[in-house]
């Protein structure tokens, strides 16, 4: 009997069964409490501006425009589709202080 051939199908059905496991929890799924709360422990109305957006850049978000200022993160599920994960910040002028923090639903889209 040859049981060097069995042995080693058993460990590419182990190692097939840990990388399947391990993409599946690198999938990303749409959690919009934990967003808001990430986002609430980063940003408040009140703060500056620059420091909001440095805070948020820590979470990966990019922001861009004036007022509002609008900040996001493009996030990648394991099906040909994607999030949108967004944050809108409306400014103060000329202070550029956080006056409202506007928190949208998560929007995803494709396949």
């Amino acid at each position: 009997m040859n049981y060097g051939h069995s042995k080693s199908l058993s460990h590419r059905w182990i190692a097939l069964a840990v990388t399947s496991l391990a993409a599946l929890a690198a999938c990303y799924t749409p959690n919009q409490t934990a967003f808001d709360a990430s986002v609430h422990k980063q940003v408040e109305a009140g703060m500056p501006l620059a420091t909001a957006v440095e805070n948020l850049g820590r979470l990966k978000l990019t922001c861009s425009g004036d007022n509002p200022v609008t900040c996001d993160r493009i996030r990648q599920r394991l099906l040909p589709s994607s999030c949108i994960e967004r944050v809108r910040l409306a400014v103060v002028l000329p202070s550029n202080i956080v006056k409202t923090v506007e928190i949208p639903s998560i929007a995803c889209a494709g396949l």
